[in-house]
């Protein structure tokens, strides 16, 4: 699993200081709730009562930052979990011959019966964006290195422009 960011860590502190009214350095149920509500949630107190459970690890009835943290790096990695199965998933579907690797022909095979029409080149240069060892065909480990940046929202495909917010000059409106 991959460490946060130092600007993921400030704003999850952000978000904890939101719900920490009085500022005391903990979340309580009525905290809690009073932020729920105004994120447009109506938690029952069975509700708060349980989601307060889940997060008090050390029981004594309120939420310090440390335990808000141990719950988000535990569902990072349950999401980390989730998307390596999916890949495997998808990996054993497109490996239609059993044989670990994605062949042209399990390609051909895949876009024949989903109705894709990918010519021969087409699923030749498919391969070949994704087989880093030049052996003619993809194996899982190529398979994540190509597919994961994509399901993780990070997939930058070559030629894409590399341009950030801060670069964009706008531009006065022309009369």
């Amino acid at each position: 699993m991959e460490a946060l960011s130092a600007q993921q860590l400030e704003d999850y502190k952000a978000a904890f200081e939101l719900f920490d009214r009085d500022m005391d350095g903990t979340i309580t149920s009525k905290e809690m709730a009073t932020a729920l509500r105004h994120l447009g949630q109506n938690p029952t107190e069975a509700e708060l009562q349980e989601l307060l459970a889940e997060l008090d690890q050390d029981g004594n009835g309120t939420i310090e930052f440390e335990e808000l943290m141990a719950l988000i790096v535990k569902n990072e990695g349950n999401a980390q979990q989730d998307i390596d199965t999916e890949i495997k998933e998808i990996f054993t579907l497109l490996d239609r011959d059993n044989s670990g690797f994605i062949s042209i022909q399990d390609l051909k095979a895949v876009a024949i019966s989903s109705g894709m029409k990918l010519s021969e080149t087409e699923i030749e240069n498919m391969i070949l964006e994704a087989d880093n060892d030049g052996d003619g065909q993809i194996s899982l480990e190529e398979f994540y290195e190509i597919v994961k940046p994509a399901l993780m929202g990070g997939g930058e495909t070559e030629g894409d422009d590399d341009v950030a917010d801060d670069d964009i000059v706008e531009r006065p409106a022309r009369n």
